[in-house]
Formats: structure tokens, C-alpha cells, sequence
């Protein structure tokens, strides 16, 4: 980070430095915190597989339940990492193992891929045209309180996820748009959840690049078909298997906890409904998937219902969005299209987990550029709010509204015109929920110690599913026909031309 950046002034660089050995000190102080999600014990147990196990096992394996069901690219993460774990945290076995070994180098692994995301994140802020929106943007996209629960706190590998994509973003702004589909390619075979925003980086590389050029076209293919060769050709003989394990649908419409999403909304009713007809509900009882799981009055979700729900809404969007810059080049359009993308998934998707939301916020820090505008502000706040079930020891529960309040804090900007009265009634309602919800006494009061335990969780996805529901809508309507739509036309948007 001490080269210059664009500009030739290297203060950016020292700026985004300083601030990433704070974000690390802060991470290493959490290595020995007592709350470890599930994640932990999947992850040691990838570790074991791939140390132990030939290629061909990789995804047959099955002692433990926490089986490998991550693209290869992934494994083969799993499988380098595992050359430098210590051998005794490495037996595969059914039970977790959890000793202070495999706690330290798990949680310092996440600590150094994290470097792949901050290196990221400094990259592309170097691209803002506005040089007093550099330093904040990158703080609020290296700084990003979800990542920083779900990744050191909840435990999971989202950050080197996040930051390909950072990289592919980045590269696609320069004008690399070969990198930029390497590097889509890379993220898909490390994560598949990143199919969803497929449709954007192909209809957007497809209107704003290759046009009518055939050779762009098979250079952008070999691109992408070359990592997935790479990627795949050792499985070739479990492909099946792999497939299986990758797109399972048997784990039901929605997760133990329900991300706050349409779905949300609608096991809510259902939930409403059979207890006005005096039916047993099975949506609150923590289960995934399965008979005990499923609708008691409303009609059953199947996967094909929320697949073509998905796919229908993604594919009409993005033709109007790439309709509408088809004779103009537009540097964002990109990161419009993945916000989109990614949202409608979050908001329709087959048994989406809370975790997703950090799939539209990350993109959507990108595109707000330094702004803060009222939708990203909304967004955030409630996104961020919507992963607090995660974490419910007194530490965690410390931490997670310290970090809140200080994010949000930092990043609060009073708007020119004010904020919309919807937004202010949105977070007013948070407000008195966040009391409600972090405070277990009030609750234990009013229905008695250890009764009615999944309310607070359930109106918490709820009412953050309903919020996000509008501001999902709102930035529809905004990047369709509205300010979002234009936003950065003047500074960031010019005539096509050839890359």
C-alpha cells in the first residue's frame, strides 16, 4: 500500500495501512473468545479431508455430518492451508475438535486471507474520482462490521470470498475486463453462492464489451471456461457426487434462522394463520428442512417455485438495466447489476441463510462510492441488525452492539433533503426492537423465563425482512427510472468506447 496511487499521492495508501493493523489487532484480540459457531468444526473437518483423503474422496467422504459441499477451488484452499495446520488437529472424525491449536490456526488463517480483501478494497478505492471519499469508503468496506462478526467472531471464510470479488470489480473499472472474469471465475469456483450474479456479469461484459465482436466474446469465454477446467478436471470422476453435495435441496425453504427475506414474511403468515386455526406450526422449531418444517396452511415453497421466481425477476431487471446503458458506457453498471442480482437472490432464493445479506451490502458500499447516502444507511443498519441472532453469549452480545452503534455512527450523514419519513419510521421501529430484542429482561417479564424463546429471533427477521423488502425495491426503482439510475453520470459515466 505505500505505492502511489492514480493520482501520484501515496497519503491514500498510508491512510488505508495504518487502518488495516487496527482492523487486524482488533481480530487477533477475538482469536480466544468463547462463542464458535458450527462453521469452526466444518471448516477443521475439510481441513482433515483434503490433508487425508486422495482427490477422489474428497466429496464421498462422509464420517462427519459437516461434509465437504464447497466448489473445488475451495477444497484445494482448504487442502494448502492444511499443509502448515499441526497434525493433531487433523483426525477425521464425527465429533468436533476444538482445542486451543485448531482455535489459533483457524482463526489466524482467516486473519491473513483477510489481507486478500484489504488489498482489494485499497485498490479499487484508488479508482474514486473524488479523493475525500477514498479514505471512507475503504473504511466501510475493509471495516465492515458484518464481515468482521460473521468471519471472526461467528467464524467462516467470507473475506477472501469478498475480496475476488473486490478484485474482479476493481478490474473490470479499469478496463481489464479479462481480469475481471478470471477473477468472477475464481469466486465461482470457490463459492457457488455467487451464481446468482452470473446474469450481470454476462449481460453487462456482453451489452458494454463484446457487442458484435466474436473474438471477445471467445477470449472471454476461454477465460472463464479455462478456471473451471482447472477447477473441476480432478473431480471428473465424481462429478455426480460433487454436483449433489453442491445443490442440495433437501434442507428446506429456509434456514433454522430465517433470513430476512420474502420468505421470511411468508412463514410469518403461515405462522399467524395456524395458530388463529388452532394448528401446531413446525416453522419455529429450529429444524432444518424436512416434515417438520413445512407449511401448515399456506401452500408449500419447492425449489423450482423459487428457482424460476429468481431467474425470471434477475433476467427481465437486467435487460432493462443493460437496455438502458446499451449505447452508453457506464463504469458502475457492473456493480448495479451485482447489487441487483445479488438482492433479488437474497430476496427469493431457496433456503438462504442471514449470512447472504453481506452479498448485497459489500457491492452496494462499492457503488455508494463515499456517499452514504440514506438507502445505503437504511441498508446497512438493518442488515447488520439482521445477523444478531448469531451471536448470544454476554461477550458477543457486547461486541456486536459496540460495533454496531460505532459503524453506523461513523458512517451517519444528514442528507441535503432530509431523510425519507419511511426511512425515519424504519428506524425509529429498529430502534425500539433493538431495546426489546438485546435487553432478554423486558421479554422474561412479559412472557416468563425461557417462554416463547424464538419470538425475538422471529421478529427481528421479519421486521428486517420487511425493511429490506423496501429498500430492495427502492434501489430497484432507483437504478431502473430513478436517482440511482444516474447517479455519478456526470464524473463517472462517458461515451462508449472500445476497451
Amino acid at each position: 500500500m505505500s505505492k502511489k496511487d492514480a493520482s501520484g499521492d501515496n497519503s491514500h495508501g498510508k491512510a488505508c495501512f495504518s487502518a488495516a493493523l487496527v482492523f487486524t489487532g482488533l481480530k487477533i484480540m477475538l482469536i480466544d473468545s468463547p462463542y464458535r459457531s458450527t462453521d469452526f468444526d466444518v471448516h477443521r473437518n475439510w481441513l482433515a479431508i483434503t490433508n487425508k483423503l486422495p482427490v477422489e474422496e474428497w466429496y464421498t467422504e462422509s464420517t462427519c455430518k459437516w461434509t465437504l459441499d464447497y466448489p473445488p477451488l475451495f477444497a484445494w484452499f482448504e487442502y494448502t492451508l492444511s499443509q502448515f495446520a499441526p497434525s493433531t488437529i487433523l483426525p477425521i472424525q464425527a465429533d468436533p475438535l476444538q482445542t486451543q491449536n485448531s482455535i489459533w490456526f483457524q482463526k489466524i488463517t482467516v486473519i491473513i486471507t483477510d489481507l486478500v480483501y484489504i488489498y482489494a478494497c485499497y485498490l479499487l478505492t484508488t479508482q474514486l474520482s473524488t479523493k475525500s471519499t477514498r479514505f471512507p469508503t475503504f473504511l466501510a468496506l475493509a471495516g465492515n462490521i458484518g464481515i468482521f462478526m460473521v468471519d471472526h467472531m461467528h467464524f467462516q471464510y467470507n473475506v477472501i470470498l469478498f475480496g475476488f470479488l473486490t478484485l474482479s470489480i476493481y478490474q473490470w473499472q479499469k478496463g481489464n475486463v479479462y481480469f475481471s472474469a478470471f477473477w468472477f471465475a475464481v469466486l465461482l469456483n470457490f463459492k457457488h453462492l455467487f451464481l446468482y450474479v452470473a446474469a450481470a456479469y454476462g449481460l453487462v461484459m456482453l451489452f458494454q464489451f463484446v457487442k458484435f465482436s466474436f473474438t471477445r466474446l471467445v477470449l472471454l469465454g476461454l477465460t472463464v471456461v479455462s478456471v473451471f477446467s482447472v477447477s473441476i478436471a480432478p473431480f471428473y470422476k465424481v462429478l455426480p457426487e460433487l454436483l449433489t453435495r453442491l445443490f442440495p435441496f433437501t434442507r428446506g425453504l429456509t434456514h433454522a434462522y430465517w433470513a430476512p427475506n420474502v420468505w421470511a414474511i411468508y412463514n410469518f403468515v403461515d405462522v399467524v394463520l395456524a395458530k388463529f386455526y388452532g394448528k401446531q406450526s413446525g416453522l419455529m422449531t429450529g429444524v432444518i428442512g424436512g416434515s417438520e418444517q413445512e407449511h401448515v396452511i399456506l401452500p408449500e415453497i419447492k425449489p423450482e417455485v423459487c428457482a424460476i421466481i429468481t431467474l425470471v425477476v434477475t433476467v427481465i431487471g437486467m435487460l432493462k438495466l443493460v437496455r438502458n446503458y446499451f449505447m452508453v458506457y457506464d463504469r458502475n453498471l457492473l456493480v448495479k447489476g451485482i447489487v441487483f442480482c445479488g438482492w433479488t437472490s437474497f430476496m427469493f432464493g431457496w433456503h438462504v441463510h442471514e449470512k447472504a445479506i453481506l452479498t448485497v451490502i459489500v457491492p452496494l458500499t462499492v457503488l455508494d462510492a463515499g456517499k452514504f447516502d440514506n438507502l445505503w444507511f437504511l441498508t446497512t443498519s438493518l442488515g447488520h441488525y439482521s445477523l444478531f441472532p448469531l451471536f448470544f453469549t454476554p461477550v458477543e452480545n457486547i461486541l456486536k452492539l459496540a460495533l454496531f452503534a460505532v459503524y453506523q455512527a461513523c458512517f451517519y450523514r444528514n442528507s441535503k433533503n432530509g431523510k425519507n419519513i419511511i426511512h425515519k419510521i424504519i428506524l425509529f421501529g429498529q430502534v425500539l426492537l433493538m431495546i426489546y430484542t438485546e435487553i432478554p429482561a423486558i421479554h422474561s417479564s412479559i412472557f416468563g423465563v425461557g417462554n416463547m424463546e424464538f419470538l425475538p429471533i422471529m421478529m427481528i427477521s421479519v421486521y428486517t425482512g420487511i425493511g429490506l423488502i423496501y429498500c430492495y425495491l427502492e434501489f430497484a426503482f432507483g437504478i431502473f427510472v430513478g436517482s440511482h439510475g444516474n447517479s455519478g453520470s456526470k464524473s463517472e459515466n462517458k461515451t462508449k468506447k472500445s476497451k
